[in-house]
């Protein structure tokens, strides 16, 4: 039972934080319909101060470039707070461990598994920053 109640609240967790991003009402600002011309498209996320863009005539006014430089971003942080999570929960287990092994070796795999979590993030990054023209984060 409690694998289905952590389920279920974990996927309303993440359909919540997914509505955030897709949202139709991201593309209004202070309860006003954005007008855009024939050739721009209203976006949700002002880039410089304006709330229309070209259809993606250039890389850094595309919209799939700026969602997903977002979602980057977004990523980023929470990578970097559930690292910082493990590497403190894995030293507290092994401070705490007092000669028992099994807590010791815990404590060593949390850190590990952390720091490999890292890695493999600054490597899915290091992909898709070569992989975007012009780099994801400007």
């Amino acid at each position: 039972m409690k694998k289905i109640t952590s389920l279920l609240f974990g996927s309303l967790l993440a359909a919540t934080l997914m509505l955030g991003f897709v949202s139709p009402a991201a593309a209004q600002t202070d309860q006003k319909t954005v007008k855009c011309g024939t050739d721009q498209v209203a976006v949700g996320v002002a880039i410089n101060g304006n709330n229309c863009v070209d259809k993606g005539t250039t890389v850094q006014n595309n919209i799939i470039i700026v969602w997903l430089s977002s979602i980057i971003k977004f990523l980023t942080v929470g990578i970097g707070i559930a690292a910082t999570g493990g590497v403190v929960y894995g030293g507290f287990l092994y401070l705490t461990a007092q000669g028992n092994a099994g807590k010791t070796q815990k404590g060593i795999a949390t850190i590990m598994n952390a720091l490999i979590g890292v890695l493999l993030y600054a490597l899915a990054f290091a992909i898709i920053n070569f992989l975007v023209p012009g780099g994801v984060l400007k």
